[in-house]
C-alpha cells in the first residue's frame, strides 16, 4: 500500500526529522522518511511524495521510533523499547471515510502519536522544530528536536484531564543523544558536560538502563508540553469542521485507501477553511505565535491514510515580507500502551548528579546556550555528505 501524498502549493517540505527515542514505539509513527539531526535543506520541488510500499516503510519506521543507528551505542533495541512501552494487539476494524477516522482519533482511548514540524522559509532554507507527542493512559511523551542542539524527551504523569502532574526524563534518551553527539559533532562536544556523560555511561550503562530522572514541573516544560497539546486539538477541531462543510468533495484526490482533501482547490472551500481554522485558535493561547502568521490564510492538503488510521495536514501560509510559515502534522493511532513508572525507576536531580559525580542537567542548559550553531550545522553538513557518498 502506497502513502497519500500531501501536494503543497509553494513548495516541497523537505525536511529532515530526527529519530524520536528508542524506547517509544514498536510501530512507526510518520510517514517521513527519518533523517538523524536533520537541518535546512534548499528545494525548488512544489510535491512531497511518501510513495514507497507498505513493506519497505516498516523497515523505516521502526528505526524512525526505535532510533536505530549503526553506532555500537545503540545495538540493543529491543531491550530499550521495553522501558517505557509495550506493543499491543489492535483490534479496530479499518474505517473508510474522513468522518470514520476523525471520530476515532477525537474520541477513541487508543494511545496516538502526533508528530509535527512548525518551519520557517528563509532564503530558501526550510529551518524547521520537530515535535513528536505520544499520548494515552495516563502518560504523555514529548520529544523536540531543534537542529543542531541536542534532541530532548520528556514524560508527563497526566490526570484523567490530560493536564501534566510530574515530569521525568529517560536516561535511556540522554545515553543515546549523548552518544549521538559524540559521533556526529566529536570536536564541538570534547571536553564538555556531554562528553563527560558519555563516557560515564559507556562505563556505567547498567546503572542508568530503566532509569528516569524525575524534574520540577517548570514553566518551560508545560509550555512546550501546551503547544503541542493545543496545535493537535486545534487542527482536529478544524479539520472535523470543514469535512462537515457542503461540497467538500470537490476537493477530493482518491487513491488506494486514502484521500486528499486539497485546500484551495475551490475558493469558497477555501474560504472556508481559513474561516474555520482561525475561528477556532482563537482561544488558545499557546499556539498564537504560529497561528498568527496566517492573517493572509492557509493553503495545504489534508489526507487521511485508513489502513493506518492516520491523518496528515500540510500548511503553508500565504508568503509576504514579513513570514514565510508552515506546518507538517501527522497523527494516527499506536499500538502500544505505557509501562507505569515505578518507585525503584526514579531518581530526584541531586540523586542523579551525585550518582555521576558531577553538575549535569543545568551545565547542559548552559552548554546548550553557548554553542556555536553555525559550526554545528558544517559538521552536520558534512557527515550527511559523507554517508550519501559512501551510499
Amino acid at each position: 500500500m502506497k502513502r497519500v501524498k500531501i501536494i503543497l502549493t509553494t513548495m516541497v517540505l523537505g525536511l529532515l526529522l530526527a529519530d524520536v527515542s528508542k524506547a517509544v514505539l514498536a510501530e512507526n509513527i510518520s510517514p517521513i522518511e527519518s533523517i538523524e539531526w536533520g537541518t535546512g535543506v534548499t528545494s525548488e520541488s512544489v510535491e512531497m511524495s511518501e510513495e514507497s510500499e507498505a513493506e519497505s516503510q516498516s523497515t523505516e519506521n521502526l528505526e524512525a521510533a526505535s532510533g536505530e543507528t549503526e553506532e555500537p551505542a545503540q545495538e540493543d533495541s529491543a531491550k530499550e523499547e521495553d522501558s517505557m512501552a509495550e506493543a499491543s494487539e489492535s483490534s479496530l476494524e479499518e474505517v473508510s471515510t474522513p468522518q470514520e477516522l476523525l471520530n476515532r482519533l477525537i474520541n477513541g482511548n487508543d494511545t496516538k502519536v502526533l508528530q509535527y514540524t512548525v518551519f520557517d522559509l528563509m532564503a530558501g532554507q526550510i529551518q524547521g522544530i520537530q515535535k513528536v507527542l505520544m499520548y494515552g493512559d495516563n502518560y504523555a511523551y514529548l520529544s523536540r528536536n531543534e537542529p543542531p542542539y541536542l534532541p530532548q524527551s520528556i514524560m508527563f504523569e497526566v490526570d484523567a484531564e490530560g493536564t501534566p502532574q510530574r515530569v521525568f526524563v529517560s536516561l535511556e534518551d540522554v545515553m543515546k543523544y549523548a552518544a549521538d553527539a559524540m559521533t556526529i559533532f566529536p570536536e564541538s562536544y570534547a571536553g564538555t558536560v556531554v562528553e563527560e556523560f558519555y563516557q560515564y555511561s559507556q562505563e556505567h550503562a547498567a546503572e542508568l538502563e530503566n532509569k528516569f530522572v524525575e524534574l520540577d514541573l517548570s514553566e518551560e516544560l508545560l509550555a512546550d508540553y501546551q503547544e503541542a497539546n493545543q496545535l493537535n486539538q486545534w487542527l482536529l477541531q478544524a479539520v472535523a469542521s470543514w469535512m462537515d462543510t457542503e461540497g467538500i468533495d470537490a476537493t477530493r484526490v482518491s487513491e488506494e485507501g486514502a484521500d486528499l482533501f486539497q485546500i484551495e482547490q475551490d475558493e469558497a472551500l477555501h474560504q472556508q477553511f481559513n474561516e474555520i481554522a482561525q475561528g477556532k485558535a482563537s482561544d488558545m493561547n499557546a499556539i498564537a505565535d504560529f497561528t498568527g502568521n496566517f492573517t493572509e490564510g492557509y493553503f495545504g492538503s489534508v489526507s487521511f491514510a485508513y489502513a493506518l488510521n492516520e491523518l496528515g495536514v500540510a500548511l503553508l501560509n500565504q508568503p509576504n515580507e514579513t513570514a514565510d510559515t508552515g506546518l507538517e502534522y501527522y497523527l494516527n493511532i499506536a499500538d502500544v500502551s505505557f509501562y507505569p513508572i515505578e518507585d525503584e525507576q526514579i531518581l530526584s536531580q541531586e540523586a542523579f548528579e551525585e550518582l555521576l559525580g558531577f553538575e549535569f542537567l543545568q551545565a547542559l542548559q548552559e552548554l546548550n546556550a553557548s554553542l556555536d550553531t553555525q559550526e554545528l550545522k558544517s559538521q552536520l553538513e558534512q557527515v550527511m555528505t559523507e554517508e550519501n557518498q559512501a551510499e
